[in-house]
């Protein structure tokens, strides 16, 4: 497994959710500290996942009320 194989992986995820793209997480295999890069990144995409679900849940409920003000 050399570095660019995983490497890539992770420039094609970040980018992605750079972009706003929260669908995607690192799949592929990785070892050392790419791996620790790969496990935090994964795992950045899941907290901006929920906190996202979490904005829109609040405005779905929030906007209603400001309509009747």
């Amino acid at each position: 497994m050399n570095l660019t194989n995983q490497v890539r992986p992770l420039a094609i995820v970040t980018k992605a959710v750079a972009g706003g793209d929260l669908a995607k997480e690192i799949e592929a295999e990785a070892k050392g500290e790419i791996l620790e890069l790969k496990n935090t990144v994964n795992g950045m995409v899941v907290r901006l996942r929920a906190l996202a679900a979490e904005v829109t849940r609040v405005t779905l409920y929030i906007l209603p009320v400001v309509a009747d003000l």
